[in-house]
């Protein structure tokens, strides 16, 4: 960890100069996690995002919620999915377009990167409903932020024309961040916190993925939904979304686990049995 003060300097630039989220976008997040909003204000800001509202649609009348007639109401969408169902589609607009780009220092290129941002997404809601009901409705949007500090580093890493490993190291993610730790004496959990704590994401999802790959070092209030997090990022990468690594390489935290009164074996229980459609389920948001 030992770099010049030249190099934080530059480093802590490519931070603050991380594209903000776009203004549409913030307004209309805000409206959702506003339970006094106004509907017709709400319907207005979502029309007013094009993409986003061919995604809305799309998935209102998909088989999915059954409805026989198709609807191009915004409206009748929004009563179709739910607000918490928008909610995903939103943040999805918001970060599919940061992860939209190959991480050439990571040797991962853009579908597998956004693949296993929904992979960790969905398996984090999953472990919720299970472990923590009351993180339920924050942990997809948080397994979907899971990368955010990669996307940051490289941009860096590229400037500097430094890759992070080759192709003949073994890959783990306890390789990447003492990597990433050698290199600019820190981590993407640590940029990723900072990153969305400029956007105003609320604290508990900023804590969340600053300390999902440490949860047992996590603030009391964050304890367990670190834990989800970092057992879903691994067994995202488990099951083949991400970098390529076999299941006896997944190192999770003992210390997660007793957070969560789960044993290793029973975690990949849980996945292989109940999200056996992990791949339908990621092409459903896959967009």
């Amino acid at each position: 960890m030992n770099l010049s003060a030249n190099l934080n300097k530059n480093f802590i630039s490519f931070i603050e100069k991380f594209p903000p989220i776009p203004t549409n976008l913030q307004k209309l997040i805000k409206l959702l996690n506003d339970e006094n909003s106004n509907f017709n204000k709400l319907e207005k800001e979502i029309a007013y995002n094009q993409s986003l509202s061919v995604n809305l649609l799309r998935l209102a009348n998909s088989a999915y919620y059954g409805y026989n007639q198709s609807t191009a109401s915004i409206a009748e969408a929004v009563k179709r999915v739910g607000i918490n169902t928008v909610k995903k589609i939103a943040h999805i607009e918001l970060i599919k377009t940061k992860l939209n780009k190959d991480l050439n220092s990571y040797k991962i290129n853009a579908r597998e990167l956004w693949k296993h941002s929904l992979s960790t997404a969905i398996i984090a809601e999953y472990l919720s409903s299970h472990k923590y009901p009351s993180f339920k409705s924050k942990s997809f949007i948080t397994g979907l932020v899971i990368d955010i500090g990669k996307i940051c580093i490289d941009n860096y890493l590229s400037s500097q024309n430094i890759i992070l490993f080759d192709e003949k190291n073994s890959i783990n993610e306890n390789y990447i961040l003492n990597l990433e730790r050698k290199i600019i004496a820190t981590d993407h959990a640590e940029i990723g916190g900072l990153i969305l704590k400029n956007w105003n994401f609320p604290e508990e999802i900023v804590l969340t993925i600053k300390y999902h790959h440490n949860p047992e070092d996590a603030p009391a209030n964050t304890l367990k939904q670190s834990a989800i997090i970092h057992i879903a990022d691994l067994l995202s990468l488990a099951a083949g979304y991400g970098y390529k690594i076999d299941k006896k390489d997944v190192k999770l935290s003992p210390k997660a686990l007793k957070i969560l009164n789960l044993k290793f074996d029973e975690v990949f229980e849980l996945i292989e049995y109940n999200l056996i459609n992990l791949e339908e389920l990621i092409q459903r948001w896959l967009v």
